[in-house]
């Protein structure tokens, strides 16, 4: 248990008892949200990360987490057998597809607020917003949304059904989440929604990093700006590789 989560849970103990009274709208601050690993980092051998959700709750209630990782446009195209040649047949282009998309709830989705006011804040896979930039005339949509969404859950960069927010003592929460080794790198939006009675009564939005640091953070570097520079590397060290491995079988 983080130092931070002993800390909440000391303070609700001894906060006072409530009084019976008309109580001001909830604001953003009035939820407590943080993170156990704010900044995790990729280096050599990184097989993924597990990190905490956790904070406080001002009063009773459902309580939804979501974690999304930076958005990018995404190809998705359809190929078809042709003359015993597969061919591209159709392609849709989505911009704004999280590379990452995590949610957990005190309870079922369905059981916390109405689907209407679930497809309005986009929350649930089969919610997300994609917006559509291109595509090619006469296409089933559905088909190739429902493409995307299973490519990334096999991925594991996207969660089917949500994870399990646990709420103790009705105000204090968390969850755990795993991010995979194929998760990209960048600055990822944690959001925590309180909900009574089906209503939102307030949000709140903290971040977690994912970075690139030592030898991984410069051979990236390398990667993206002197692009030929690394390929004719990677050409010259394939090549040491093969002559090394032939010369060493012709002395055995």
């Amino acid at each position: 248990m983080s130092l931070r989560l002993i800390v909440l849970l000391v303070l609700l103990a001894f906060a006072p008892p409530a009084i019976a009274q008309e109580s001001p709208a909830l604001t953003a601050d009035d939820i407590i949200a943080d993170v156990s690993d704010r900044r995790i980092a990729i280096t050599v051998g990184f097989s993924g990360a597990d990190t905490t959700l956790f904070g406080a709750l001002p009063e009773n209630g459902d309580v939804i987490l979501t974690v999304t990782g930076p958005e990018s446009v995404v190809r998705v195209r359809r190929k078809e057998r042709t003359l015993g040649v597969w061919l591209n047949q159709g392609m849709v282009e989505y911009d704004k597809v999280p590379g990452f998309y995590w949610i957990a709830a005190s309870r079922p989705l369905a059981d916390i607020a109405p689907d209407s006011w679930l497809t309005a804040q986009h929350l649930g896979v089969d919610h997300l917003r994609f917006i559509i930039r291109n595509a090619s005339n006469y296409l089933d949509l559905a088909t190739f949304r429902k493409a995307l969404i299973d490519l990334r859950i096999e991925e594991g960069l996207f969660l089917a059904e949500p994870a399990l927010a646990s709420v103790m003592g009705g105000r204090l929460y968390r969850a755990d989440v795993h991010i995979p080794a194929n998760a990209p790198t960048g600055d990822y939006t944690v959001t925590t929604y309180l909900l009574q009675a089906g209503e939102l009564v307030g949000t709140q939005k903290t971040s977690l990093t994912l970075r690139k640091e030592g030898s991984m953070a410069d051979v990236s570097v390398i990667a993206e700006d002197y692009a030929v520079v690394y390929a004719i590397l990677a050409l010259v060290l394939a090549l040491l590789a093969g002559w090394s491995s032939a010369t060493l079988l012709q002395r055995s």
